[in-house]
């Protein structure tokens, strides 16, 4: 079975073929706040249709981390733009002060960027986003 997005003239389609564009699939993202974070991930998924990759993740911070900003990994690389160019939503559920943040998702070489998230143990990140895949 051809991948999604890569049927040639002449390739003959299955259901199979078919289900499998756009199908929800897991993966693990790592968190980093200038050093690799521990997380549970609640959720992680992605569906890929053609070079258009869905995102959605939930996770909770197991440590205390500094910073001003997170990174988390997407399970493909991302055409390059600007980093100013927002590509999702996040929420971020501060569990020490009981506050909810909402902040932008913006892409780097291979990861997004959530600003403003100093995570602490038992916050909880939550975002979407769309993106190009290279």
């Amino acid at each position: 079975m051809p991948s999604p997005g890569s049927f040639l003239p002449g390739d003959v389609l299955t259901a199979d073929d078919l289900n499998a564009i756009g199908a929800w699939v897991s993966y693990t993202p790592v968190l980093t706040q200038g050093v690799v974070r521990t997380a549970t991930i609640n959720y992680a998924k992605y569906a890929l249709i053609n070079k258009l990759c869905y995102v959605n993740v939930d996770l909770t911070c197991t440590t205390t981390g500094s910073g001003a900003s997170a990174t988390i990994s997407l399970p493909f690389a991302n055409v390059s733009q600007s980093t100013n160019l927002p590509v999702g939503l996040a929420i971020f559920f501060d569990s020490s002060a009981s506050t909810t943040t909402l902040s932008q998702v913006t892409p780097s070489s291979g990861t997004v960027g959530i600003t403003n998230t100093t995570l602490g143990n038992n916050d909880v990140l939550s975002f979407s986003l769309a993106y190009e895949v290279t």
